[in-house]
Formats: C-alpha cells, structure tokens, sequence
C-alpha cells in the first residue's frame, strides 16, 4: 500500500498540483480523471479494512493521512469514501491528529477553490 500510494497516487496528484501551483493553470480534465482513477484503486485496494493494509495501522497509513488532510480540499466527494478510515487514523495515532491540526490548510484550501 506504501507503494502505491509512493508511485501511483503521488503521480497522479503531482500531475494535479504542478499546473495549480507552479504554473497557475487548471490542469487539463485528463489529468484530473487520472488523479480520481488513483484514488478509486486506492479506496478498491483498502476494501472493507479498517486500516489501508488489514486492521492494525501501519506507516502506510500514516503516509497517506499527511496527504489526505492537503488533496481531499481539492477531490473532497472522491476522498468522502476514506473519511472513516482517516477517523480511525486519528484515533489509532493520535500524532496524526495533533501534526494536522497544527497546520492551517486553509490558504491552500482558499486557493485550490479558485
């Protein structure tokens, strides 16, 4: 699951964010349709696990709630699947919760609606 989300969901996020922020364009709807097909595998392959890779959490699951919190502004109805799950992170390592609540997304939020 590292793994994918490492190769497979960076990539298609990166494809997302480069035109965004680098070069303040929307990105093209091919882009976008990848950047949603990725986080579908993502949500087939935790299937009815609690955690991304069985019942325990592991670093898989920390890795992808750090960018969970930042894209989920961006694919929100896409990533309302996994809003248990992140529940679970939380609850499960309480550093997730207290390193995201540190952060003040909304200027990336305020951004990524325009």
């Amino acid at each position: 699951m590292l793994h994918f989300e490492g190769s497979t969901l960076y990539a298609a996020f990166k494809a997302v964010y480069i035109p965004k922020f680098k070069l303040k364009k929307e990105p093209t709807d091919d882009v976008l349709e990848d950047a949603r097909n990725a986080i579908k595998d993502l949500i087939a392959l935790k299937g009815d696990n609690k955690f991304l890779a069985g019942n325990d959490a592991s670093i898989a699951d920390i890795s992808l709630a750090m960018s969970y919190t930042f894209s989920k502004y961006l694919f929100e109805e896409e990533f309302k699947p996994l809003e248990q799950w992140y529940k679970n992170v939380e609850i499960a390592i309480p550093a997730v919760k207290e390193i995201n609540d540190a952060v003040d997304f909304s200027p990336i939020a305020d951004l990524l609606k325009k």
